[in-house]
């Protein structure tokens, strides 16, 4: 046979709410002047803020003001010539503009490539938009391209010549089926 099991507890009484009211009075209520220093805070003043700035090294500056002040290695020679015809290869390997697009084999597209440090690839983007939207065999070889160049990525190339990166940072290339 099973033990029983215990009676519940009983359920400590609730506090009316007079005593709830009793008890909120007892407390001492805050001064309106000390509530409104904790809650509003002043904000800073001109001089403050430029001060700061002032005192600021280098590293308050954006990131993108820091490059511009050291001028990158020129992107040229051998370096682009390694560089671009890897990244032109990997992209090719994968690179099909649908059939029936009129006069493709002549359309050469130039993209704007964004790479990150370890050679992926951060932004394509089309450069001349008004061929772009005018265009309509333009516009699809241009895609197809894009796309070749984000599926491509990344390009391990890259990453040997991390010590250029600021040259090869940004790059326009050309690509078109006759290359």
């Amino acid at each position: 046979m099973a033990p029983k099991p215990p009676p519940p507890k009983p359920k400590p009484p609730s506090p009316d709410l007079n005593s709830l009211l009793k008890n909120l009075a007892k407390e001492e209520p805050i001064p309106p002047a000390k509530e409104a220093e904790k809650t509003e805070k002043k904000p800073p003043q001109l001089s403050e803020l430029l001060d700061t700035i002032a005192r600021a090294p280098d590293e308050a500056k954006p990131a993108e003001e820091q490059r511009a002040e050291k001028p990158p290695a020129a992107f040229s020679g051998l370096l682009e010539t390694t560089i671009t015809g890897a990244i032109r290869s990997k992209v090719e390997e994968g690179w099909y503009v649908l059939a029936g697009v009129i006069d493709a084999e002549n359309i050469v597209v130039e993209l704007d490539l964004e790479l990150a440090l370890d050679g992926s690839v951060l932004e394509v983007q089309i450069a001349d938009r008004a061929r772009y939207n005018s265009d309509t065999a333009f516009r699809a070889v241009a895609e197809s391209a894009r796309r070749a160049v984000i599926q491509a990525s990344p390009f391990e190339i890259l990453r040997q010549h991390a010590d250029t990166y600021e040259v090869w940072r940004k790059i326009r290339m050309p690509f078109g089926l006759r290359q």
